[in-house]
């Protein structure tokens, strides 16, 4: 059975995405090209729909009124002035997995915080066949394997995620750990925020360095 494709892109490759859904991937795939290889593009008033988790008073979660908010409405407008298509935002409505389930059209592009659990059930188009056009591996846009890994299934990746807006980066961090700098500096030991400042600062430089931080010292 056929299931319409979502994606999450940005914006930037949003007419990436600006066809029918509903089609099989290579005819998707043979469309896709056409319309990048063109001087010119017409979409012929196409609708393409972006859902999102946050309501329409926080467009890609940026409140309306800000600056970031206010130039990413623009810049759908924008884009569908010059390709003859109309791009809006809606706000999920909690039947999407139903409707999709149904073979019912939902959108093209979904902005959601918790991307895992559609890409496992399939509701999003699989990014791999989009490779020659979407490098998903840029982890300077996209974030790093670990971030990627939040829409990956099967190690199929599903989404990507816009880490270089203003914003987007995690004001939060998981497996801190914590360091004692009169230790440090007792037992002569290096600071490791002097190889984060370096460079040097890997998974291989933590497994090396890390048995010299194994002190005893009384109880």
């Amino acid at each position: 059975m056929k299931k319409p494709a979502l994606f999450i892109l940005l914006l930037t490759v949003i007419i990436a995405v600006c066809s029918c859904s509903q089609k099989e991937q290579e005819e998707f795939l043979l469309e896709f090209d056409t319309l990048r290889d063109s001087e010119t593009v017409d979409l012929n008033g196409y609708k393409c729909p972006i859902v999102q988790d946050y309501d329409l008073d926080h467009p890609f979660q940026y409140p309306v009124g800000t600056l970031m908010g206010d130039m990413y409405l623009q810049r759908l407008k924008d884009i569908s002035t010059e390709y003859n298509c109309d791009i809006t935002v809606q706000m999920t409505t909690g039947n999407e997995t139903a409707r999709i389930a149904s073979n019912l059209y939902v959108g093209e592009i979904a902005c959601s915080h918790s991307p895992h659990n559609p890409a496992k059930d399939g509701l999003y188009y699989p990014l791999d066949a989009l490779r020659d056009y979407l490098d998903y591996t840029n982890a300077e846009k996209f974030g790093s394997p670990g971030i990627l890994e939040q829409g990956m299934f099967n190690g199929i990746p599903y989404t990507v995620s816009p880490v270089s807006w203003p914003g987007k980066q995690k004001l939060y961090a998981y497996n801190i750990f914590a360091i004692n700098e009169d230790t440090v500096s007792k037992y002569g030991l290096t600071d490791p925020r002097e190889y984060v400042e370096s460079g040097e600062w890997t998974w291989d430089t933590f497994d090396r360095v890390l048995p010299d931080y194994q002190v005893v010292d009384g109880e």
